[in-house]
């Protein structure tokens, strides 16, 4: 079949599926200097076509016939008027296609609807949930991999690719075909996917624009946080970074009780068990204790924040992180190359409380951050219809937490921490760790909660029984969360339905996006925008007022902060 045979057979078909090839000459700005070297389309037959656009080599020494600038044009022009593409990872395809000017429409993600269908799958890659389903996975010939191995991957003959790409396309089609079914009984391919392609178009362009770092105070950040850290190993004569050290000082030396064990019985102090340690050495009054913070607290920042925006930032001073629609098992997205979903609200302690402050607005403009005020919370009431709860929540000057904290003799960030920690699932082991207590305090303490709101019990009790009759619960929109732990139900409920209001949100707030106003980043409950310093006045309430109008009516108000981005 010739080049204009293969594009005619490409128009008639009412639906392709579409896979990019290409590479960067930095992977960690792939955004500005990746090269689409190719295109591949299979049909719902099987039949599969390779393009190459960019290629070196056709084969072993042999120049590669890569088509013509009119091929080209023909080829783009048919993909561009195609009303339905598949693509497994359709946010990357999408952007590969942007490149070479291709317009895409209607589509469907085989990496997202896999995702939406079970999100608890182990991965999510092509050639596993091609297997997965009974496919054949990929197909990468030996020749193809030794040149990548020796040369990378720009140099991968145009024979090799044919074989490998149309394959993936072939995959995709056949994953499609195959998950479509209990896609459509979920219920998820009415009005939902929808939304969530209007949502992929918009994560593109908040990651296209990126946002810009101020590399001189991250090198700043750097090199006193490592000073630091340098001066606290010498003061303990020991490093904090060291879990035998840590085994010394915290278990003898500071008393403090074994919270995890390894496989082998040994006491543990990986991440998890290291969270636990935090929290209790943040209350103890022992220097060597605060020292242990401090230390750990610096590491994470540098590691976590100030190294990687230097690594990842652009040529033109900004960053643009990758956003991922399929790793986070509740709607909620993550982010990584780098993570910007791990900034926290606010902080007052120096290793992360000017990290906010490492992002700033180009000249002529202001960095404005819309914040959903204890969002998950006010859906939680919602969900209990705790009718006095809803009351205080739906006063802006009355603040829940506070009026907590004096009703049960606490302090205000413990009577916060209490909420959220319970309504996340935490158990008595967990509350008797994080406020230092013993077991029947724990459980006295989370009783008290629960007697304090018991509507909010009863919907707790409702998700944990869905968990218990049919293994998942779901959130306001239809998606559902699979779970086995029954008492992380209503989390995912109030999590799940969270990041739905937000996801929603930035949707409708995307009708402003323009050269002078732009969403950058979307960070948990968040919005961050870029606005021309002339307009804040007027974009901000407009923004603000679209956001707090949230369609669902859950019967409770919804309150954005509007604040200057770090000045909170």
């Amino acid at each position: 079949m010739d080049f204009s045979q293969s594009l005619e057979v490409i128009a008639r078909e009412p639906e392709i599926a579409v896979d990019t090839e290409g590479f960067a000459e930095d992977t960690n700005r792939w955004l500005l200097t990746s090269t689409t070297m190719g295109i591949s389309v299979s049909l719902a037959d099987g039949t599969g076509f390779y393009f190459p656009l960019e290629h070196i080599f056709q084969r072993s020494g042999v120049p590669a016939e890569n088509l013509t600038h009119q091929q080209r044009q023909y080829l783009f022009e048919v993909l561009s008027k195609h009303p339905n593409q598949i693509h497994h990872n359709s946010k990357h395809d999408i952007k590969a296609l942007d490149k070479v000017s291709v317009k895409v429409n209607n589509f469907f993600c085989t990496m997202v609807g896999t995702h939406w269908i079970d999100e608890n799958i182990l991965s999510k890659a092509l050639d596993y949930v091609s297997k997965l389903f009974g496919g054949e996975g990929k197909k990468r010939p030996e020749s193809m991999q030794a040149i990548i191995n020796g040369l990378g991957w720009q140099y991968t003959f145009v024979d090799d690719m044919n074989i490998y790409s149309v394959q993936d396309a072939r995959a995709a089609f056949e994953i499609k075909q195959r998950i479509w079914p209990e896609f459509v009984a979920q219920g998820y391919a009415d009005g939902l996917w929808d939304i969530e392609q209007d949502f992929t178009r918009l994560v593109n362009d908040m990651e296209w624009t990126g946002i810009q770092v101020d590399t001189k105070l991250c090198e700043r950040e750097v090199i006193k946080g490592e000073e630091i850290m340098t001066q606290i190993r010498e003061s303990l004569g020991c490093n904090p970074s060291s879990p035998n050290d840590m085994a010394d000082l915290l278990l003898d030396e500071l008393g403090l009780p074994i919270v995890r064990r390894t496989p082998g019985g040994k006491p543990s102090f990986d991440k998890k068990a290291m969270e636990i340690y935090d929290e209790k050495l943040a209350v103890m009054g022992d220097i060597r204790a605060k020292q242990i913070v401090r230390y750990r607290g610096w590491q994470r920042a540098i590691s976590n924040n100030y190294k990687p925006y230097l690594l990842q930032v652009g040529p033109d001073g900004r960053i643009r992180p990758n956003y991922n629609l399929h790793r986070a098992r509740t709607p909620r997205m993550t982010c990584n190359d780098p993570n910007l979903q791990n900034i926290p609200r606010e902080s007052n302690f120096e290793w992360n409380g000017d990290l906010k402050r490492a992002f700033i607005a180009k000249k002529g403009y202001r960095l404005i951050e819309f914040d959903y005020k204890n969002l998950e919370f006010r859906l939680a009431a919602a969900y209990g219809k705790e009718a006095d709860l809803i009351l205080v929540l739906d006063d802006p000057d009355r603040n829940v937490f506070m009026e907590y904290a004096v009703a049960k003799g606490m302090p205000y960030n413990p009577a916060k921490t209490l909420h959220y920690s319970i309504m996340y699932g935490a158990g008595i082991p967990r509350i008797r760790d994080v406020f230092n207590e013993t077991e029947d305090e724990a459980t006295k303490i989370i009783h008290t909660f629960w007697g304090s709101y018991p509507g909010i019990s009863r919907a707790n009790q409702l998700a944990m029984d869905n968990v218990s009759n049919r293994g998942y619960v779901s959130c306001w929109t239809g998606r559902r969360r699979r779970l086995t732990d029954r008492h992380k139900a209503f989390n995912a409920v109030i999590q799940g339905g969270a990041a739905e209001i937000v996801k929603r949100a930035a949707l409708r707030t995307a009708q402003f996006n323009s050269s002078d106003c732009n969403l950058l980043l979307h960070i948990h409950d968040s919005l961050l925008w870029e606005i021309r310093e002339d307009l804040v006045d007027t974009m901000v309430p407009q923004i603000k007022r679209e956001m707090e109008r949230v369609p669902e009516n859950f019967g409770v108000s919804f309150f954005v902060e509007a604040h200057e981005w770090g000045k909170k």
